[in-house]
C-alpha cells in the first residue's frame, strides 16, 4: 500500500463532496448588491436636485446636493469593491471546480488500472509485484500533489476575497450634516404624500404624467428643466422630448448645450453636455478648481483633478471650462 495522506490533505470523501456553490452564490449576491447600491444612491442624488419634480435651489439645496453627490461617489467606490469581490469568487469557483475534477480524474485513472484508492488517498496495487508497487507510489504521489493544489487554491481564493473586500469594513458615512439635510429635504413640513427616495415615487400611487415639451439643462443644479429662457442667452438647445418619471434627468442628446456663463465662470457647450450626462453641478466643478490637483496639459490648458470624487476639470488659459469628466485626465 502506497500512502498518500498527510497533514492538510483532504480525504477522498471530502474531495468528492467539495462544493463551490457558496462562491457562486456569493458572486451573484455581491453583484446584485452593488447594482442596488448604485441605483439607490443615484436615485437619492437625483431627487435632491428636483424633489417631487420641482427644481430645488438655494443654500439648503446646494448642501443637500453636494452631500448626496459625495455619498454617491463613495458608494460607487464600494460597489466597485463588491464587483471585484464577486469576480474573484466567480473565477475562484471555476478554479476550485477544475482542481477538484483533476483529483477525481487521477482517482479514476488509478481505479481503471485496477488499483484501489483509499479514503486517505492511499493506493493499493492489484498484485504484489515490484512494478505494481512502484506504480502505486506514482499514483499516490500524484494524488497527494493534486489534493494539495486543491487546498492551496481554496486558501488563496479566501485570502484574495478578504483583501479585496477589506474597504467595506472601513467605510463610514459622516452624520454631522444629516439633520440639516433632512430638514432641507422636508422634515417638519407637511407633504401631500409619503415619498420614497429610493424610487423617486410617492409611496401611494404614481406621479401625474409628464407632458412633453421644451427642456434645458441647468448646470447650477445639474438638472434639465422645462420652460424658461435659453441657457446663457445663446439660444435654446434642441433636446429630445422628456422621458422617464418626473424628477429624473431627461434624455438630451450631447451637443445640444450652448456655451454659458455660470456664477461668473464660462463653460463650453461640451462641458455642459458632460456635466449634464454625469449629473455634475457647477458647484462641484468650482470645488475641483479650488481644491483639486493641477497639471499642465495640451494647448496651454490645465487639468484639475479631485481624487476624492474622481472628477477632472479642464480649464483653458482664458479661465473657461473646456470639459468635465469622471477619471484622472492629467
Amino acid at each position: 500500500v502506497a500512502g498518500a495522506g498527510g497533514v492538510g490533505v483532504p480525504s477522498l470523501s471530502e474531495i468528492q463532496a467539495w462544493d463551490v456553490a457558496h462562491l457562486e452564490s456569493a458572486a451573484t449576491d455581491w453583484k446584485a448588491t452593488a447594482e442596488h447600491w448604485e441605483s439607490s444612491f443615484s436615485s437619492i442624488h437625483r431627487v435632491t436636485v428636483s424633489p417631487g419634480g420641482t427644481v430645488w435651489q438655494g443654500v439648503a439645496a446646494e448642501a443637500a446636493q453636494e452631500r448626496a453627490f459625495a455619498d454617491l461617489v463613495k458608494v460607487r467606490g464600494l460597489a466597485d469593491v463588491l464587483h471585484e469581490s464577486a469576480e474573484i469568487a466567480r473565477r475562484g469557483a471555476e478554479s476550485l471546480d477544475s482542481a477538484k475534477r483533476s483529483v477525481l480524474d487521477a482517482v479514476e485513472e488509478a481505479s481503471s488500472a485496477g488499483y484501489v484508492v483509499g479514503e486517505d488517498l492511499s493506493v493499493t496495487p492489484p498484485r504484489a509485484s515490484v512494478a505494481a508497487q512502484a506504480q502505486a507510489q506514482v499514483y499516490a504521489a500524484d494524488l497527494r500533489q493534486r489534493a494539495a493544489q486543491l487546498v492551496a487554491h481554496d486558501q488563496a481564493i479566501a485570502a484574495k476575497i478578504t483583501t479585496a473586500s477589506a474597504p467595506l469594513s472601513a467605510v463610514s458615512f459622516a452624520e454631522s450634516q444629516a439633520p440639516a439635510v433632512a430638514r432641507a429635504l422636508g422634515a417638519g413640513f407637511k407633504l401631500d404624500h409619503e415619498w420614497d427616495p429610493y424610487t423617486d415615487q410617492p409611496a401611494h400611487g404614481p406621479f401625474e404624467p409628464v407632458s412633453p415639451g421644451p427642456t434645458q439643462f441647468d448646470p447650477k443644479t445639474g438638472t434639465v428643466q422645462g420652460g424658461g429662457g435659453p441657457i446663457g442667452g445663446k439660444g435654446p438647445p434642441q433636446p429630445s422630448a422628456p422621458t422617464g418619471k418626473r424628477g429624473s434627468p431627461m434624455d438630451v442628446p450631447r451637443g445640444t448645450n450652448a456655451p454659458a456663463v455660470i456664477d461668473g465662470r464660462s463653460f463650453s457647450g461640451h462641458a455642459l453636455d458632460e456635466m449634464q450626462s454625469d449629473g455634475i453641478p457647477a458647484s462641484v466643478v468650482n470645488n475641483v478648481l479650488r481644491t483639486g490637483l493641477s497639471a499642465p496639459s495640451r494647448g496651454g490648458t490645465t487639468v484639475f483633478y479631485d481624487p476624492t470624487n474622481n472628477i477632472s476639470v479642464v480649464q483653458a488659459p482664458s479661465g473657461s471650462i473646456v470639459t468635465v469628466s469622471y477619471g484622472d485626465l492629467r
